[in-house]
């Protein structure tokens, strides 16, 4: 599992549609928001596709910053800043995509 920050204009404001934009790309397990209002951390299994990520972000019309700041690995980063809890809840019997990834990211921590 590994973790990646990009950069997303309000994307704190943002984060549950961003969340659904990224959940298209089946490697990516969840979304967070951290302490800065523009900053996201992407939790992803295997190999993280970002320049497809913001991409698909850029198309659904969120402003992203320059170049520069795309794909920083949030390793690098303290992850103590990541403010967003994971919600705990109960699978169900119907489960969305969503759930089964927050189910896989409980088993995998």
């Amino acid at each position: 599992m590994q973790t990646y920050r990009i950069h997303v204009s309000k994307g704190r404001e943002r984060v549950d549609e961003i969340r659904s934009q990224l959940f298209v790309f089946p490697e990516v397990l969840d979304v967070f928001i951290t302490g800065r209002p523009d900053s996201l951390v992407v939790v992803c299994w295997g190999r993280p596709r970002t320049a497809e990520w913001l991409r698909a972000l850029r198309a659904a019309g969120y402003d992203l910053p320059r170049r520069s700041h795309f794909g920083i690995r949030a390793a690098n980063v303290d992850r103590t800043t990541v403010v967003a809890p994971l919600r705990r809840e109960a699978p169900s019997a119907s489960t969305t995509p969503a759930t089964r990834r927050r189910d896989i990211l409980r088993a995998v921590v």
